[in-house]
């Protein structure tokens, strides 16, 4: 999943994606390649959803596993009160929102028994993608290799169907997790590390309600705010009006100058 933790839900079950492997779950058996999985607290099998193309996947090397598992807050104006936003390394970037109290197994003919998917909007159709979402006041953003940090809009359980804000940076391997600051639903900031494949990494910061603008980022003065360089899948920690970067020598912090 990209260094993403597993997700968890109010009453302890755990949302994970899974990557290759065999896949016999639609028959019965107990095999989940290619799976968002629904575990119980002692890790048995509650629910589970495969995409259609779920052997295409698997054959071509392009985990479903490659992406994290976003619960959302509880939605409105839908009957899919609890849902969930995952999407791995199919070169499509198809983004799936699925109902974590149904989660909707494996239908062949495509995905219809889920909340929503679609394709091409995020990715460049070519390059895998290995990050996960980030939420924030109605609002779902990703940052998908070789792309730029995209913004959808989350209205009664479904998102826009094409962002509603793009940024320009273009993130490299692997993308990015963004993670997001606000003061609750004002001040909002996503803050992304653009990975540069063991030279310095560059620490972005966007305005979360407009992504178009970026208020920072760490090669604005010279080397004095230059992190080290990152692990591929390394986020930045939000904590006391400060953010931190794990380096793979170093550990960076940020704050406000005196």
């Amino acid at each position: 999943m990209s260094g993403a933790a597993p997700g968890v839900d109010d009453a302890g079950n755990l949302y994970v994606t899974t990557g290759n492997g065999d896949f016999t779950a639609d028959t019965g058996g107990d095999a989940y390649g290619e799976t968002v999985l629904k575990l119980s607290a002692n890790l048995s099998v509650l629910d589970w959803f495969a995409p259609a193309n779920q052997s295409y996947l698997n054959t071509t090397d392009f985990d479903l596993g490659a992406g994290g598992t976003l619960l959302l807050p509880d939605q409105t104006g839908t009957t899919h009160t609890h849902e969930l936003v995952t999407y791995g390394k199919d070169p499509a970037g198809t983004i799936y929102v699925l109902d974590r109290d149904n989660l909707g197994h494996y239908k062949s003919s495509g995905n219809t028994q889920i909340v929503q998917s679609f394709s091409r909007q995020i990715g460049d159709n070519t390059n895998k993608i290995r990050s996960m979402a980030a939420y924030w006041n109605g609002k779902l953003y990703l940052v998908a290799m070789n792309d730029v940090l995209k913004t959808f809009s989350v209205t009664n359980g479904l998102l826009s169907s094409t962002p509603v804000a793009k940024a320009s940076s273009v993130f490299g391997f692997p993308g990015a997790t963004p993670s997001i600051s606000s003061n609750a639903s004002t001040n909002g900031i996503v803050w992304a590390i653009q990975n540069n494949s063991g030279s310095p990494a560059v620490l972005r910061a966007f305005d979360a309600g407009n992504v178009a603008v970026e208020f920072y980022n760490s090669n604005q003065a010279g080397t004095r705010d230059t992190p080290d360089a990152t692990t591929s899948f390394a986020l930045p920690t939000i904590a006391n009006g400060k953010v931190y970067i794990a380096g793979r020598k170093a550990l960076t912090v940020y704050g406000l100058l005196p």
